[in-house]
């Protein structure tokens, strides 16, 4: 048996540790990370060290000193913080990565999606609606978008979220094909417009439109970047519209990215069928999902994103491989299918075009 399974051994058999620790505490390792954030421990932390009872003075309510060293030793066992031993009291700071991704303030801040597992997905992952997801396999929260958009304060946390993965991730899925070809790159679901904004620092000839739902154009104002950091921002440009009954704007590359995941065969099908018809001959398709393996293992985010979909979205939402992919766009005319894996946790490149 591999090392994460109960292994058999003549005398005394014991749990593996790994098996412990990234499986059956996996979750506890997740609520430390969201207690964490709560407390805003890593803006506390922030290019300042502090000790257990510094930090407690510091932090803005009620806090227990054994609980939070108790909190302080496991972000150190999870190699969030860095722990200080040689002087009494121990000093606790962040690591590079908690600095870079954990910190609110951070340009590439992770924050905004740990709050929408934290609230969204955490409260709605139980056992036995993942179980009904299995069994059924259907949806287990209803209609995905009504729910997830019932409120105004809904729709920030969620596209706060994907904003802030965006802005991590939109640079390498640019960059993972020459787009240079191309003239007018509409990005379709493309929330804040992260994307669009990201392309205009390495496209800024290119015109860039976002189409997404009305009543997240109506808050995308908000996540527009500062004109010192982003000079071209002006170049992105927001319709509203719906994806599937809607006609979609004329562009010659459509982006979609973490879109065909949600969606089974029938509406990914309706989708990129739409998105041929409109295209210009030459023009294509960039897709940012997740590749699976062939064999479909061994990517424990892929896998885990998947059972995600299950539950959370359209019947037959899942991540797939590439040559999932490939025959997917192949079938509605798609040509020159090119899947590329990188280097970011949630998102790899497809880009297929028309002829």
């Amino acid at each position: 048996m591999d090392g994460t399974s109960i292994q058999e051994t003549k005398q005394h058999p014991q749990l593996p540790k790994e098996f412990v620790e990234r499986v059956f505490l996996g979750f506890a390792s997740t609520q430390a990370l969201f207690a964490a954030c709560k407390l805003k421990i890593f803006d506390s932390l922030h290019e300042q060290p502090n000790s257990a009872s510094g930090l407690r003075e510091k932090l803005s309510t009620d806090t227990h000193l054994m609980g939070l060293t108790m909190l302080l030793d496991t972000l150190v066992s999870l190699q969030l913080l860095h722990k200080d031993t040689s002087v009494v009291p121990n000093q606790y700071e962040n690591t590079p990565a908690a600095d870079r991704f954990l910190v609110t303030t951070s340009k590439h801040s992770f924050t905004g999606f740990v709050k929408f597992f934290m609230t969204q997905v955490q409260p709605r992952l139980t056992t036995d609606n993942l179980v009904r997801a299995i069994q059924e396999e259907e949806t287990v929260i209803g209609e995905t978008w009504k729910v997830l958009y019932q409120t105004k304060e809904d729709i920030l946390v969620f596209h706060e979220g994907f904003d802030h993965l965006m802005s991590i991730e939109a640079p390498t899925l640019l960059s993972a094909f020459d787009l240079g070809g191309f003239t007018h790159i509409c990005d379709l679901g493309g929330g804040t417009g992260r994307l669009a904004y990201e392309a205009s620092q390495l496209y800024p000839d290119k015109k860039l439109t976002v189409f997404e739902l009305p009543q997240v154009v109506d808050v995308a104002d908000q996540f527009k970047p500062c004109a010192d950091d982003y000079p071209n921002r002006d170049h992105v440009s927001f319709i509203g519209g719906d994806l599937f009954t809607d006609d979609l704007p004329k562009a010659d590359l459509f982006t979609m990215v973490r879109i065909v995941h949600d969606w089974g065969e029938e509406k990914s099908d309706l989708l990129l069928g739409k998105i041929f018809r409109t295209l210009p001959s030459g023009g294509g398709v960039l897709l940012g999902e997740i590749l699976l393996p062939e064999d479909k293992t061994g990517h424990i985010t892929g896998n885990l994103m998947s059972m995600l979909m299950l539950a959370f979205a359209d019947s037959g939402s899942r991540e797939r491989t590439a040559q999932e992919y490939k025959e997917l766009l192949q079938k509605h005319g798609f040509v020159n299918v090119q899947a590329r894996t990188t280097d970011a946790a949630f998102c790899d490149a497809i880009l297929a075009i028309k002829p």
